[in-house]
């Protein structure tokens, strides 16, 4: 009985060592991804209203001035904003595991269960469109600097987040919408991974291998971000 208590021990240590070992490289190369970006490309004629990126402790989204969200860039995002909105309203647009968009509002809601299920793409992943006035956006938001090409880079790459066909899904409200989104969410391909993804296809400073933080996409834009 002993030697098999001593081989479970052993394992179990074996097995923890592992798991610490693992979670510090993923870490530590986030870091590294972060602190050594890739560079992007010369952005000539900012485009003018511009995107916005807005950052929370864990999550990020852009900010998407309302004229440029109704535009025929967005295709089929416009039919999912209402009318008579005033111009200092903006689209909010972020992409995400649908379960932690509507079940953890908070960090401390977060249960086992739900954080295992995304991180192993068990869940359906959405669009998430919300409105916000701009004079809520300051605290956490900031302009890019983005020409035309670079905007609708970051159109495009929205536009083909979402699913076909175009499916709302639960918790819709007016001004708050979820739309079925392609890809899976997972622990190598985060929220974060698909704002950087955007960035990167529009032309600016991003983490060079991934990106699962918040910080992972904002470091980068450190030396280019518009006040």
């Amino acid at each position: 009985m002993a030697v098999w208590t001593h081989r479970l021990w052993r394992g179990l240590k074996w097995g923890l060592s592992t798991l610490a070992l693992a979670s510090f490289s993923f870490v530590a190369i986030a870091f590294l991804s972060a602190a050594f970006p890739a560079t992007g490309r010369a952005q000539s004629h900012i485009a003018l209203p511009a995107i916005h990126l807005c950052t929370g402790m864990a999550h990020t989204d852009f900010a998407i001035p309302l004229e440029l969200a109704r535009s025929e860039s967005f295709g089929p995002v416009t039919k999912y904003i209402p009318d008579n909105l005033s111009d200092e309203i903006y689209v909010m647009m972020g992409w995400g595991d649908h379960r932690f968009f509507t079940e953890v509002p908070t960090l401390s809601e977060l249960r086992p269960g739900i954080a295992l299920g995304a991180l192993t793409g068990q869940h359906d992943t959405a669009l998430r469109l919300q409105l916000i006035s701009k004079t809520y956006m300051p605290e956490y938001c900031r302009a890019v600097p983005l020409d035309r090409q670079g905007q609708d880079a970051i159109a495009l790459h929205i536009r083909e987040t979402i699913a076909e066909p175009q499916t709302l899904l639960s918790e819709s409200t007016i001004g708050l919408n979820y739309l079925k989104a392609n890809q899976r969410y997972g622990v190598f391909h985060t929220c974060n991974d698909w704002t950087s993804d955007a960035l990167r296809k529009a032309g600016l400073p991003t983490a060079r291998w991934n990106a699962p933080f918040a910080f992972s996409v904002t470091w980068p834009l450190r030396s280019v971000a518009a006040d």
